[in-house]
């Protein structure tokens, strides 16, 4: 699987852990145990294997952001992203 990786922006241990918490209550992505080529951490669109982010040790990054299907699922990541910086401020 040829996957390409942006950032969306840095992130900390609690950030990580309200993410995944975000995630878990998420309709439109979770986040997969494995996707097929063995890789981790990744976002992908709810009941696939269709990856559209990254959640990495200290960032959040989308993953093929020029494919415009799926910018629904990248401003979502990003609109979370968002509020979660907001919120720390």
């Amino acid at each position: 699987m040829n996957l390409e990786y942006s950032l969306i922006g840095e992130i900390n241990l609690s950030q990580a852990v309200k993410i995944i918490s975000a995630l878990d209550r998420s309709k439109k992505v979770e986040i997969a145990d494995e996707l097929p080529d063995g890789q981790l951490s990744h976002i992908v669109i709810k009941g696939t294997t269709t990856p559209v982010g990254y959640l990495g040790d200290d960032t959040l990054e989308k993953v093929n952001s020029r494919d415009e299907t799926l910018r629904p699922y990248h401003d979502f990541l990003e609109s979370m992203y968002r509020i979660l910086r907001n919120s720390a401020l």
